[in-house]
């Protein structure tokens, strides 16, 4: 019996390799990207500048009742200093 060769043996050929490389195309691929960076410690005065961003994002996120006539005070004036280094404090704790 001779084998086909027609595009059907051509085809059943290049199935055959292509199962055989994928296994190591997925290597390749997952050697290729980059190693994720160790972490690093950060300071007190890191993580306070890191929560006083976040506190910006949420103030400027949040929806302002329209029942208040007022306008949005800045963040400052709703949220101290001292309350951001306790909030990163907590952080830490837990």
């Amino acid at each position: 019996m001779t084998k086909k060769r027609g595009p059907a043996g051509v085809e059943s050929r290049l199935r055959k390799r292509s199962k055989r490389l994928f296994p190591f195309a997925l290597v390749g691929l997952w050697l290729s990207f980059p190693q994720a960076a160790p972490a690093r410690e950060l300071t007190f005065e890191e993580r306070v500048k890191g929560q006083e961003a976040i506190e910006r994002v949420y103030w400027a996120h949040r929806i302002w009742p329209r029942e208040n006539p007022g306008a949005k005070p800045p963040l400052a004036a709703v949220l101290s200093d001292q309350a951001i280094r306790a909030r990163a404090q907590d952080s830490l704790v837990k």
